[in-house]
């Protein structure tokens, strides 16, 4: 086991995609913070709010689903900000996950093309000792995703914004920490996807819309319509529980009202995610 730990390790390091996303995020965290203070000070003269790149869907059983890049500012401006509250909000949109779908999903699948499958099924008894090994190289990955943004976007706001705090406070770490663990569940749905599928076209497809949030927004739609014609709201409660909803919606001004359900809705996933691919990869032919 823990050799296949290493050799999942050593695949991730010697990826250039990894270098590309790394590299692609330092960027994206600090000039960020360049934009946000350029339009921080362009709206605060004209008295308005920020809100960009937000595409509002309305269902009124389900609530409210994002659809689109999902960059929405308005909760940065105030008399100070933390680096914290900056992080949820990019880790709210659709940029980081699109990144961090893509990656895992290539991550994954790449195995069959390249025949690295078919060499370590043949050398272990269990094989979703494979999948325990990707599950922990994933979670390094998105570890070190939060870490490059959390340095990139607090160097950018030293340099860039003059309402920047360097105060950590406990509800802005806590409310990353759940983020964390929503992008691990959301890394797992996505190795369930790509052990369903033989190819990597439908779980790159998959990845993209649930970022955009087009999928989220069609299950609240379609309870909606349900609700609706039977009058029984099956899906009233099921949007709690997505766990692209909630890395959405999750932000440290909410943090108090739904970190419960985050927490048992990341938890609750990656274990049902692992168990599921985990059948599917037992029963994997690989010769």
């Amino acid at each position: 086991m823990l050799n296949i730990i290493k050799m999942e390790l050593f695949r991730l390091l010697k990826s250039k995609s990894f270098y590309f996303i790394i590299i692609t995020l330092a960027i994206t965290g600090f000039f960020s913070a360049y934009l946000l203070n350029e339009r921080m000070q362009e709206v605060m003269e004209k008295g308005g709010k920020i809100q960009l790149n937000r595409v509002v869907v309305s269902v009124p059983e389900g609530g409210r689903y994002f659809i689109g890049l999902n960059y929405n500012a308005n909760y940065l401006i105030k008399e100070k900000i933390t680096v914290f509250e900056e992080m949820s909000v990019m880790l709210s949109g659709a940029v980081v996950m699109i990144l961090t779908g893509i990656f895992t999903v290539l991550f994954i699948t790449v195995q069959k093309s390249c025949g690295f499958t078919r060499n370590i099924m043949s050398c272990i008894k269990k094989k979703r000792h494979l999948l325990y090994a990707q599950f922990i190289t994933i979670s390094i990955f998105v570890l070190v995703e939060f870490f490059v943004l959390f340095l990139s976007t607090e160097l950018g706001s030293i340099l860039f914004l003059d309402n920047f705090s360097y105060g950590m406070p406990l509800p802005g770490l806590q409310c990353v920490g759940l983020k964390f663990l929503l992008y691990i569940a959301f890394s797992m749905l996505l190795i369930l996807v790509s052990a369903v599928f033989k190819n990597n076209i439908m779980p790159v497809i998959i990845s993209i819309f649930l970022s955009l949030g087009i999928i989220t927004a069609f299950i609240g739609c379609l309870g909606d319509i349900i609700a609706k014609k039977s009058g029984y709201n099956v899906f009233h409660y099921l949007d709690q529980y997505l766990v692209v909803r909630n890395i959405h919606v999750l932000a440290i001004h909410s943090f108090d009202e739904i970190h419960l359900t985050v927490l048992v809705t990341a938890v609750a996933a990656i274990l049902v995610y692992s168990s599921v691919a985990s059948v599917f990869i037992e029963k994997r032919d690989v010769k």
